[in-house]
């Protein structure tokens, strides 16, 4: 039985990688809708700067105009959450063939799994919250959701920022750059930006909840009683999954997952309560569009500014390679599949979880040789630095 929980541990773990990829698919699709949408509002917005109408009739053409902006908004969120739906479908099905030919495989037995309907499946999924809120109703139009009430606040977000911006007299270029960004801050600092990240976050966390319902589903289908809560080992891992790591739950008392946005944990069944095998780690906070960031700079410094506006784009990319291959060997891993976040913690470096825990509670960990969960409350956060004085101020 030991055998049979190592190879699924391996397996699904494998499995969680192939949907991160997926996820990621469909961020950029689902950013991809989103610069279109963009540019339309930006070449509508153009339309009624360059009007001479007088101020008056430009006012009343800006009020309609707005009016279509929160239009093509939620034709993007509708669209965004009917994507959203159609994949439940599938993430279901790929969920119960896999179970089904690895049990198949590793039992020898068929496995009988009976698949719901996307009505079924989407009653379910509307039925569970996320942060306790439902992620999306079957409308959304309907308040109250998490995708609902992202589609009304990027509205009222941009509405407010054109209105101002007209009644403050700015020309089309800085009415512009205030939705879209400048472009010396590579457009950071426009609250299309916020909106992108809002988009990016909503979309992976909504596709992360239907993949766990789909596997909850199959997971109740086969019986087992027991699920084992597995967080990522790294150092973006927020505290309450990196708290509830290793944690075996009986399966209706499990906590939901998606844990928070952005949430990356899962659940694997357990048989007999005990997993062999390994699993992989990597020893840094960054994620891997500021690696990649830190990669070219590193490569850069290694020869020099000078050197470095000479190289051709071949032997940039060589250098940059190059020092990605060095971090990797020296932050990528594998640890035992029984090890918890917090074992796995404990035996990084300090400069590691002084960068995961910020200076003055990395001090307060190290002088009292504090454990990692002795660090987060109840509710999955981290103690306060004044909580922490309060609570070990003995300790030394």
């Amino acid at each position: 039985m030991a055998t049979l929980n190592q190879n699924y541990f391996d397996e699904y773990v494998k499995r969680q990688l192939m949907f991160e990829q997926l996820s990621s698919s469909q961020v950029r699709d689902a950013l991809k809708r989103l610069r279109a949408v963009e540019s339309n509002i930006i070449n509508r917005l153009s339309n009624v700067y360059s009007s001479e109408f007088p101020s008056r009739r430009r006012i009343r053409i800006l009020e309609n105009e707005l009016d279509q902006f929160s239009s093509i908004y939620q034709r993007y969120f509708s669209g965004l959450q009917s994507s959203i739906e159609n994949d439940l479908g599938g993430l279901a099905r790929s969920e119960f063939e896999f179970h089904k030919d690895f049990f198949n495989e590793n039992l020898g037995v068929p496995v009988s799994l009976n698949l719901p309907s996307k009505e079924q499946l989407l009653t379910i999924a509307t039925g569970n919250p996320v942060e306790g809120r439902p992620f999306f109703y079957r409308r959304v139009t309907d308040g109250g959701s998490w995708l609902s009430d992202l589609s009304i606040s990027e509205q009222e977000r941009f509405k407010t920022n054109v209105v101002q911006s007209f009644v403050n007299g700015d020309d089309l270029g800085t009415a512009i750059r205030n939705v879209r960004g400048t472009r010396s801050l590579n457009f950071r600092d426009g609250i299309f930006r916020t909106t992108q990240r809002n988009v990016e976050a909503v979309v992976r966390t909504g596709f992360r909840h239907l993949q766990q319902q789909a596997q909850d589903i199959v997971v109740n289908e086969l019986g087992a009683t027991h699920v084992r809560y597995t967080a990522v080992l790294d150092g973006r891992t927020t505290t309450i999954c990196g708290q509830r790591d290793g944690n075996i739950y009986p399966f209706a008392e499990r906590p939901l997952i998606p844990a928070h946005f952005n949430c990356r944990s899962t659940y694997i069944s357990v048989f007999n309560q005990m997993i062999i095998g390994d699993r992989s780690y990597i020893s840094d906070t960054r994620n891997r569009r500021r690696r990649e960031i830190d990669f070219r700079a590193d490569a850069r410094d290694s020869v020099g500014n000078a050197q470095w506006r000479q190289l051709s784009v071949r032997r940039r990319n060589e250098l940059i390679s190059r020092e990605r291959s060095r971090w990797a060997r020296q932050n990528i891993g594998t640890a035992p599949a029984q090890t918890t976040y917090a074992q796995w913690f404990k035996g990084q470096s300090d400069n590691f979880k002084r960068n995961y825990l910020g200076t003055q509670r990395f001090d307060l960990y190290q002088q009292n040789r504090l454990g990692y969960n002795q660090l987060i409350n109840r509710q999955g956060s981290f103690f306060t630095i004044g909580e922490l004085n309060q609570r070990y101020r003995n300790l030394n």
